[in-house]
């Protein structure tokens, strides 16, 4: 029976087609095209997010901002909502705040940053140091 570890002991990287960015990568390609108004291209990009990963909380929160966008507000609450309870879970209660959340990324804490990013998405949609973030995180997680 063949190992289910990598060489090295590691576990196996989820296979990925070869043109995927990246969880991180979509949601700013998705967050960008949302901010410029070009709601098919960002509902695309946030379509092959969730489909790859849909308890991705900064995916929910960004399609809360997209049904808002469309008008459809049934939608955009219970994206709000989802996003919420998916981002609340990994913080448990935790206080949330840029600056929390940067430093939770120095301390090498991603999902805990990543959790708050997506709180700050809901509660803050077009603070700019939210969405600063959103760009250098995916940024980040694209080259290292």
């Amino acid at each position: 029976m063949p190992s289910m570890l990598a060489e090295g002991g590691q576990a196996p990287k989820p296979p990925r087609p070869r043109n995927w960015p990246g969880v991180d990568r979509g949601l700013e390609e998705a967050a960008a095209w949302l901010h410029e108004g070009r709601l098919e291209e960002a509902e695309r990009a946030l379509g092959a997010v969730m489909e790859f990963s849909p308890d991705e909380p900064r995916a929910w929160a960004l399609l809360a901002q997209l049904a808002e966008r469309k008008g459809d507000e049934a939608l955009a609450a219970r994206a709000k909502e989802k996003a919420e309870r998916l981002a609340s879970r990994a913080l448990s209660g935790m206080p949330v705040g840029v600056r929390l959340a940067k430093l939770y990324w120095r301390r090498g804490e991603k999902q805990t940053a990543r959790a708050m990013l997506a709180l700050l998405l809901i509660q803050r949609p077009d603070d700019p140091n939210v969405r600063k973030l959103l760009g250098e995180w995916g940024s980040a997680c694209a080259s290292g």
